[in-house]
């Protein structure tokens, strides 16, 4: 287990961590923007499945900069919904706020976007808005497990390991824990933010041990 680290900045590192809705954000298997689905009723609200509408809808809970992607349902056949982050609570979409393409009937419409701003929010549709609304929480990522094979790159899991991965994003300030593990076999790693691009770890910069498949850092 390597040590917790002060994330000096907010910064890009060579992995990707995935969104997920519901009480605790959580990685998806594949690597890529998980998908969920949201369906809409104007009379309603919003819900996970077609059973549980309500007003307000689920409470989701997502990772600041990391990408999820949403297939939105309309309910109604000919009903007219949009979903958005209303972050000002004018009940308008504005420029910045993250919104999907108008959609209804059965669909889905997939809507994707990486929320940029952290704390909780409400989403709306723009048309319904005192009915379809809910709580999305975005919340900052401290513990990070990576795999590492020399020739491959890193990855959230060993079946995900590719290079370049996609970036990891963390608060200025956040106490970051990583669990790092080789499968490939004897070969030495190690795992530094290279914050002035010289592709050796500098003094200032986070840095492990040295570790591989048998002595995990």
């Amino acid at each position: 287990m390597f040590h917790p680290l002060r994330a000096a900045a907010v910064a890009a590192v060579l992995l990707c961590m995935l969104l997920l809705p519901g009480s605790s954000p959580a990685s998806a298997a594949d690597g890529d923007p998980p998908a969920f689905t949201l369906y809409g009723d104007g009379a309603r609200g919003w819900g996970l499945n077609s059973t549980s509408i309500q007003s307000p809808g689920p409470t989701l809970t997502v990772y600041l900069g990391y990408p999820v992607t949403i297939a939105l349902v309309g309910i109604e056949p000919a009903v007219t919904h949009n979903w958005f982050i209303d972050y000002n609570g004018n009940n308008q979409t504005d420029p910045g706020e993250n919104k999907s393409q108008d959609f209804l009937g059965p669909g889905p419409a997939l809507f994707t976007f990486i929320p940029e701003r952290e704390g909780n929010a409400t989403y709306k549709c723009q048309y319904h808005f005192n009915m379809m609304f809910g709580t999305i929480r975005v919340v900052a990522q401290m513990n990070v497990t990576l795999y590492a094979d020399a020739g491959l790159g890193w990855g959230l899991t060993n079946k995900t390991v590719r290079s370049p991965g996609p970036p990891l994003v963390f608060l200025t300030g956040t106490n970051v824990t990583f669990t790092l593990i080789a499968v490939d076999s004897s070969i030495a790693h190690d795992f530094f933010i290279d914050y002035n691009a010289d592709q050796i770890p500098s003094v200032g910069e986070p840095k492990t041990a040295d570790f591989n498949k048998t002595n995990p850092p």
